[in-house]
């Protein structure tokens, strides 16, 4: 089953993503490229529920065929980012272990605020894991190992171990051709010490879908410049605006940043007439790629409703539900 963030609550309980009557253990693999690993994981622990996480539809796509073809049910899979799943939709104490199979390591220092394991994110995940969890790495990229160890350390919530890495890791894509072309691969155990503080979600979804009701109806449009609104913890952006083919319809293309969460959204006008207002505009967040409703989508529907309102006095806001 793939997921989408519209499809996840922050935070979504185990048993809402996996069933109500699962009560294995949860295992994370962040960033599982064509699903190897997963499949593994799958075939390794029977009972556990597997939470995989990727940026790539394609790896999502190829993955979802891999874990069709072995049969395999308590796999669920989230087009995300990694830091997002962790912090915003995953409870505390709810993960027993999660694995990290060679992550994009960054290497130039201008990208380095990019890689995953920084102290941010293992005082995160130290919240996160069950009292018995732990966390893998595995990775061929000596500085960023050594980098990592170091970030674990920071954050003063780990004990680490280093060791061989299991010979299930080195049947992944990337194991094999480092391998292939002798590259040394390192791999390190992290459990939590038990102390790290509560981390609460940072962004938090709401049930509404987010859109306003105005006066007025669909513009004639020559041009569009693309709109911008910065608030507390990101920003909206609108970038394109076209008409439908049938011209029932003004289509503006945008993307959302709420902390570690990029959404790219459609924000549509139609004019739906009532017996009392016949020139009444609904402006909403078309639901077509399952965005999760945030104060990002609110920021987006009102930045529409207020450039609308901006083209002719004759337009104007007559409820806003966001």
């Amino acid at each position: 089953m793939l997921l989408r963030p519209g499809d996840l609550h922050t935070p979504t309980p185990p048993g809402e993503l996996f069933g109500g009557e699962s009560s294995g253990p949860v295992f994370l693999e962040i960033g599982f490229g064509n699903g190897r690993f997963l499949c593994h994981l799958a075939d390794e622990y029977p009972r556990a529920n597997l939470l995989g996480v990727e940026l790539s539809p394609t790896a999502c796509q190829r993955t979802l065929q891999r874990l069709g073809d072995h049969g395999h049910e308590r796999v669920r899979l989230v087009l995300a980012p990694g830091e997002f799943v962790v912090r915003d939709v995953m409870p505390p104490g709810s993960l027993d272990r999660v694995f990290v199979n060679f992550p994009d390591p960054w290497p130039k220092e201008r990208h380095r605020e990019n890689r995953l394991l920084d102290a941010e994110f293992f005082t995160i995940l130290a919240d996160r894991m069950a009292p018995d969890g732990h966390l893998r790495l595995t990775t061929d990229h000596a500085d960023y190992f050594e980098w990592s160890l170091e970030q674990a350390d920071d954050s003063g919530l780990w004990r680490v171990q280093t060791d061989q890495p299991p010979p299930s890791t080195l049947g992944t894509k990337y194991a094999r051709r480092w391998q292939a072309e002798d590259k040394s691969i390192e791999h390190a155990l992290f459990e939590p010490t038990g102390e790290a503080p509560e981390i609460p979600a940072s962004i938090h979804a709401t049930e509404t879908m987010h859109h306003a009701i105005l006066k007025g109806r669909l513009p004639d449009l020559d041009e569009f410049d693309k709109l911008r609104r910065p608030f507390d913890g990101g920003q909206a952006i609108l970038l394109h605006a076209y008409r439908s083919v049938d011209g029932e319809r003004l289509l503006m293309t945008g993307l959302l940043e709420e902390e570690e969460l990029s959404q790219d959204i459609i924000v549509e006008a139609y004019e739906s007439p009532t017996e009392d207002l016949d020139d009444r505009l609904i402006v909403r967040i078309k639901p077509f790629a399952k965005p999760l409703t945030t104060e990002g989508t609110s920021q987006a529907v009102d930045l529409a409703a207020e450039w609308l309102t901006s083209l002719d006095d004759e337009y104007r806001v007559i409820e806003r539900r966001y």
